[in-house]
């Protein structure tokens, strides 16, 4: 079976939307926003960037250019940054 890269929906605009809804959920999940808070969400996000970082280095090895060229033009977490 060959495996694609999937392209459709959210994907289209970005890499990683189940990252984003980890950061978004705990954002969102309290209306107390405290020191802690704020430390446990850079801490969230560090965890998740370096894990997408290691995800996009297999995925260049098993998709090579094509997820290259798919990297360049997609945004990594919020279709207006990159």
């Amino acid at each position: 079976m060959t495996q694609v890269i999937n392209k459709t929906y959210l994907y289209k605009f970005i890499r990683h939307p189940m990252y984003l809804g980890i950061i978004l959920v705990y954002i969102t999940s309290t209306t107390i926003y405290s020191d802690i808070f704020i430390a446990n969400l850079f801490s969230i996000i560090f965890y998740i960037d370096i894990g997408s970082f290691f995800e996009e280095k297999t995925l260049v090895r098993q998709f090579g250019n094509e997820y290259k060229i798919y990297k360049f033009q997609t945004k990594k977490y919020l279709p207006l940054l990159r």
